[in-house]
């Protein structure tokens, strides 16, 4: 009797376990903080944007491509991209979590309607940061690429013309894909605003 009353307690535990790991409102506060940590991210990339055309107008000068100034700005537009890629997959595990919850059918009918209302705007986010990061990681490839050529003695100004041409066009791509992704961030929120508002 006592091994089945051990079985017992330790099934009970995992129902829980797997309750918590599912609890509505925990998983919808972690949306909007993925939500608020790719606009951080996103910003501490323009901000850096902001500043390549200086310093690398000042690397050019002194015939030096890869001053540390430079490939300080590089490395901190490569690390906000790994965080948004990190950011991707934490977005993806919730999104999977809501979509679990809304199959299992447990859901009270006001988390219900809370998953419904987050599942496709998170899902757009998802996809918007995919085409945003793909289009990104072209953008540093080519700028690599392009700061390379500059250092062969033999680059003469048509070929410093389209390696400039090449690296603006990708980046004009991939700020038509931040453009998009922006907007899907911002529908999210409005979902965070129009909660705060109804718990007022």
């Amino acid at each position: 009797m006592k091994q089945l009353v051990k079985l017992g307690l330790v099934s009970t535990g995992t129902l829980l376990l797997v309750a918590c790991q599912h609890n509505p409102q925990d998983i919808a506060n972690s949306v909007h903080e993925q939500a608020d940590a790719s606009e951080e991210a996103l910003e501490t990339i323009q901000v850096a944007e902001s500043k390549l055309s200086g310093t690398f107008s000042e690397a050019f000068k002194e015939d030096d491509i890869s001053t540390d100034q430079l490939s300080e700005n590089r490395s901190t537009r490569q690390k906000a991209i790994d965080d948004l890629d990190n950011i991707k997959d934490d977005f993806s595990t919730d999104i999977d979590k809501m979509n679990d919850a809304l199959s299992n059918g447990d859901l009270s009918e006001e988390d219900e309607k809370d998953f419904k209302s987050l599942l496709e705007p998170s899902e757009t986010v998802v996809k918007q940061l995919n085409s945003y990061l793909d289009s990104y990681h072209n953008v540093l490839s080519e700028e690599e690429t392009y700061y390379n050529q500059l250092t062969e003695s033999d680059m003469d100004f048509e070929g410093y013309q389209n390696g400039l041409d090449k690296v603006n066009e990708q980046h004009e791509d991939a700020q038509n894909h931040l453009k998009e992704l922006e907007s899907a961030l911002s529908k999210l929120h409005e979902l965070d605003n129009r909660e705060e508002d109804n718990n007022e």
